[in-house]
């Protein structure tokens, strides 16, 4: 002021108010979000103190600065975790690059997830009714356990050897006996990482770093209400359909439903109520194949009925060989057509990896999990059984409909 004298406190709300929300641009306070961090940041400072000054002599303007700094403190906090998330992805970047003859698809951190621990492990496993055990370099991310053979020379590098995808860990033992972890996977797989130093620590560390993991990758509420929420990096530029705030980089982690389409951050998934309606819920385990049984549909006709429904609908048809086949639309026009094998009263996907007692174990277990952890080439989960009833207003107007059982 000229004559030296510091504004009243209702002066300088209303020079503030007229400085973010001038008719010109619109803007309004959203003008505070999109100033660079360090600025945000000091005028968070400053409407703290004028919050605390409005509380005291002007009680009526108290709530509204009050709500502008929740709104920035929220605001702030986010961007906090953006900074944490791209120093992970950094630190994700880096050790990948130390591991040779590392799958493609596990070059690409967006893909993998974010570094949560690294360390060395004596990891036993069993494969054909043998034990292996080898001193190994494990590391973990939000998505993926990598266990990496150590190098003979100090100066090497790692050299991979397989990896684990945390959703399809089942359950963690803790064995302080033997200082080990032992992982059970879903096809009754199981792992074995036993502490080279003997450390308790370092296997309670581990054991809270592998539980989180499995709860942030199948968190509380994932597959209810009709819904099949999965843990992915959001493209940038992508908004949560909860808050609609977009995110600031494709670092970000949140989820996203193969139902409904939404997508949204970490922290919203809890607000998330029932798939929005035109989607089609989870159908009853018990239903799930039968409903999904067309008899003589060919092919060429699965793709008809498929090709306009979203990722992971499927169908299961009479292939020309005698067995059943799993007809899935994979995504952007590409369907998969995979054989139903049986023997012994079990049946399997063509790969023979794992059996199940009946189709609706099947069709359950791969609609909870996603295909690529049997089949590399096929990344969705199942969603939708296309009922052989229902599938008139899928199929062009000339095609007919099959009778089914």
């Amino acid at each position: 002021m000229k004559d030296g004298k510091t504004p009243s406190l209702q002066i300088q709300l209303k020079l503030l108010e007229r400085h973010f929300n001038n008719g010109c641009t619109g803007l309004g306070f959203r003008a505070l979000f999109e100033a660079p961090i360090r600025q945000t940041t000091s005028y968070l400072m400053l409407f703290e103190r004028l919050q605390k000054a409005a509380e005291k002599d002007i009680p009526d303007a108290a709530p509204c600065v009050g709500e502008i700094v929740a709104a920035m403190q929220d605001f702030l906090d986010k961007t906090n975790e953006y900074k944490k998330q791209a120093e992970q992805l950094a630190a994700t970047k880096e050790i990948l690059r130390q591991i040779q003859q590392l799958p493609t698809d596990l070059g690409n951190p967006t893909l993998i997830g974010l570094h949560l621990g690294n360390d060395s492990f004596k990891v036993k496993t069993v494969k054909s009714g043998k034990v292996e055990s080898i001193i190994c370099a494990c590391i973990l991310t939000t998505k993926q356990l990598i266990v990496a053979n150590k190098p003979p020379r100090k100066d090497g590098q790692s050299t991979y050897a397989f990896n684990i995808p945390v959703d399809t860990i089942m359950e963690v033992r803790k064995c302080e006996k033997t200082f080990a972890l032992e992982l059970i996977q879903n096809d009754g797989d199981r792992v074995t990482l036993e502490c080279l130093k003997r450390s308790k620590d370092l296997l309670s560390l581990w054991k809270k770093l592998l539980d989180e993991t499995k709860s942030l990758n199948l968190p509380n509420g994932w597959n209810s209400n009709g819904h099949r929420f999965q843990l992915i990096t959001i493209p940038e530029g992508t908004k949560c359909t909860k808050c609609y705030q977009p995110l600031p980089s494709s670092v970000m982690q949140g989820y996203s439903c193969s139902h409904c389409s939404q997508t949204v951050h970490i922290h919203c998934f809890q607000l998330v109520g029932a798939a929005r309606r035109g989607t089609a819920p989870a159908l009853p385990t018990q239903h799930l194949a039968v409903a999904a049984y067309h008899k003589n549909v060919t092919r060429q006709r699965a793709h008809e009925i498929l090709s306009n429904t979203q990722p992971g609908a499927y169908l299961i048809r009479d292939g020309k060989l005698g067995c059943k086949v799993l007809s899935l639309h994979t995504g952007n026009g590409k369907f998969e057509h995979i054989s139903i094998e049986e023997e012994g009263g079990k049946v399997a996907l063509g790969n023979k990896i794992c059996w199940f007692d009946d189709l609706d174990k099947m069709v359950q277990f791969y609609a909870d999990n996603n295909l690529s952890i049997h089949f590399s080439m096929i990344d969705c989960h199942l969603t939708v059984g296309m009922q052989a009833r229902a599938v008139k207003r899928f199929l062009p107007r000339h095609a007919t409909v099959d009778e089914t059982v």
